[in-house]
């Protein structure tokens, strides 16, 4: 009660009168909806599911952030399966028609239809939220595909839980934690740590690996769904095969929020000198920032420094990547099944340690040259430009500590354990 008053004070101190009674009136919204909801979830329980019906979207509510599991998970098996009825739930229309008109099946979320079929399906997959009414899936299996290996601390071990005890956090796991299955890529504890984080049943896992790195060993077409095309074409016909790409793709800092802070100021990167020292190594680099990032910088003068569109799905273009730039991000765990170079440019180390708290030492679990500074990232630039890889040794180990299996069969084992009874 006291955090509550404290945080009304500060609101009313910060932004007046106004905004407290705007934020009162969600808080009691969000509170009493809930409840609502809770009761239709209850009563969906009773509606007979129908074998074969698998709903799944990306969680986004139509945001522009694509790249999930379930996005390859639905392109992989949406036409392959006629025992399956795969339906897509999305708020994006231009992502329905694309479907649609290849021959998948497409719904709005909030559409009769979309209704209709999440209250008739048999399993529901997310990735991590839901693109649709978490309500309605009373009764149908929750299937969670998640969004990644976690290096920073998730679920009730995030900040956002910290020092609140769980009996006060009841709705997250009623509605936001509400899985009957996990997936996840290892037995071993790295890539264990999000069943421990949300309180999953071993028996609850599936050690399948994650659908989206599929696209690593097969041609999957992604339909151009919240990809940036251009981007591609131009990593596949404009850039030599000699020259090396880079692809600088650091997580988001929750406290660069309605400020204007952003990674390229706080980093200490300078465009325009990174880009001479591209030009020397026959380099280019591709900026690939989280979505939240709002940052407008033009790079007309700056040849070999591209950006991916906000939010643009990163995966068909790792593959076109000889070498990441990161520093907490999950995406370079991914990265490891190619067995590429990669650079770590944690700048702020101290600060994201106090601030979000990471699951391991940092040094034991980063396999490639870490940089203090901008110089120290241009310096390993410049060193893996000439091929010099020295921590070959050091991805397979770490690599191996997170991946069961590294073949480019996620989206058939998944399947292969869910697959209905009919099929054998």
């Amino acid at each position: 009660m006291l955090k509550l008053i404290d945080r009304a004070y500060n609101i009313f101190r910060e932004r007046g009168l106004l905004d407290l009674f705007k934020s009162a009136y969600k808080l009691f919204r969000s509170r009493l909806g809930y409840k609502i909801r809770g009761q239709i979830h209850k009563l969906t329980k009773n509606i007979p599911r129908k074998e074969g019906v698998w709903v799944m979207g990306n969680g986004l509510n139509g945001r522009e952030r694509r790249g999930g599991n379930a996005k390859y998970l639905f392109l992989k098996l949406g036409l392959e399966n006629p025992t399956v009825d795969f339906i897509w739930l999305s708020q994006n229309e231009a992502e329905i028609t694309k479907l649609t008109e290849n021959g998948y099946t497409s719904y709005k979320s909030n559409s009769l239809r979309g209704i209709y079929s999440l209250l008739r399906a048999e399993k529901v997959f997310c990735t991590n939220g839901m693109d649709f009414s978490w309500w309605l899936t009373g009764g149908a299996e929750i299937i969670q595909l998640w969004h990644g290996n976690a290096l920073k601390k998730v679920g009730w071990d995030s900040i956002d839980h910290r020092g609140r005890a769980k009996e006060k956090l009841t709705h997250r796991k009623k509605v936001t934690y509400n899985w009957d299955k996990l997936v996840t890529t290892s037995i071993n504890p790295p890539a264990d740590v999000i069943r421990r984080a949300f309180d999953i049943q071993e028996e609850s896992t599936m050690v399948t690996g994650y659908p989206r790195t599929d696209i690593f060993f097969n041609e999957i077409d992604h339909l151009g769904i919240g990809v940036d095309t251009s981007l591609i074409e131009i990593l596949e016909h404009d850039i030599p095969n000699e020259a090396t790409v880079f692809m600088y793709a650091p997580t988001w800092r929750r406290q660069y929020g309605q400020t204007e802070q952003t990674v390229l100021s706080e980093s200490g990167i300078n465009l325009h000198q990174l880009n001479k020292q591209l030009s020397k190594t026959n380099s280019y680099v591709v900026l690939k920032l989280h979505p939240k990032e709002n940052i407008d910088v033009k790079l007309d003068s700056e040849s070999r420094i591209f950006f991916a569109k906000s939010g643009s799905d990163p995966y068909p273009l790792l593959p076109h990547i000889d070498c990441l730039i990161t520093d907490y991000s999950s995406l370079y765990i991914d990265y490891l099944i190619l067995n590429r170079p990669i650079i770590f440019y944690p700048y702020d180390l101290e600060e994201y340690l106090s601030r979000e708290g990471l699951y391991y030492n940092y040094d034991s679990i980063t396999p490639g040259p870490v940089a203090k500074d901008s110089e120290e990232l241009i310096q390993h630039i410049r060193q893996v430009s000439t091929g010099d890889d020295r921590y070959v040794t050091d991805r397979t180990v770490i690599r191996d500590l997170f991946y069961d299996h590294i073949d480019g069969k996620s989206s058939e084992r998944i399947f292969n354990k869910l697959k209905p009874k009919s099929e054998g």
